[in-house]
């Protein structure tokens, strides 16, 4: 293709050249990664929740639908930083509440898992999202792309953590979100 503009004989590695929008990649595909391991780990949690399956299930949909209006606005109103630092912030919360009341909170337990979903949830949500907003028109399928493959990779552990013993599914979750409030 000889007759096209510089912008469309841009390659990706014209754009993997670029300090800012490789700094922008890791970012993201580690919040991918986070939030995809989370969200599916806490999933398959529930079945160890105290209380009805169905009920869980639930109120963690629930918290889905939710998480995606509140996140939405808040991304709207004050940034990617700000609304992935303070969703990822409810989530590592709610994650040390788990670890520390353990199973014997039947009350407590379900209540801190849905405030650690919605970080989770919300957070997700804000990969999509932000995508196009982070990396340049040309390149952003490609780095939406790469953020979906290594989230779907890590993917993958979810179901093997979530069946370890309480508090270990918790405390990796609880790490994932602490490092992701690291590097934003």
């Amino acid at each position: 293709m000889q007759g096209g503009s510089d912008e469309e004989q841009r390659s990706t590695m014209f754009y993997l050249k670029q300090r800012v929008i490789v700094v922008n990649l890791i970012v993201m595909a580690y919040m991918w990664a986070a939030c995809s391991f989370g969200y599916y780990m806490i999933i398959f949690y529930l079945k160890y929740l105290p209380g009805n399956i169905y009920n869980n299930s639930l109120s963690s949909g629930g918290t889905d639908l939710i998480a995606v209006v509140f996140s939405g606005v808040l991304y709207g109103k004050l940034g990617l930083r700000k609304t992935v630092t303070g969703l990822f912030t409810l989530s590592t919360i709610g994650g040390l509440m788990i670890i520390f009341l353990g199973e014997n909170s039947t009350t407590l337990v379900p209540i801190f898992v849905v405030i650690t979903k919605f970080g989770i949830s919300g957070g997700f949500v804000l990969c999509y999202c932000s995508t196009v907003d982070v990396f340049p028109t040309l390149f952003c399928s490609t780095g939406l792309g790469i953020c979906n493959f290594g989230a779907r990779v890590l993917s993958i552990l979810a179901p093997i953590v979530a069946e370890e013993p309480a508090p270990i599914p918790m405390i990796v979750l609880t790490c994932l979100t602490l490092g992701g409030i690291a590097m934003i």
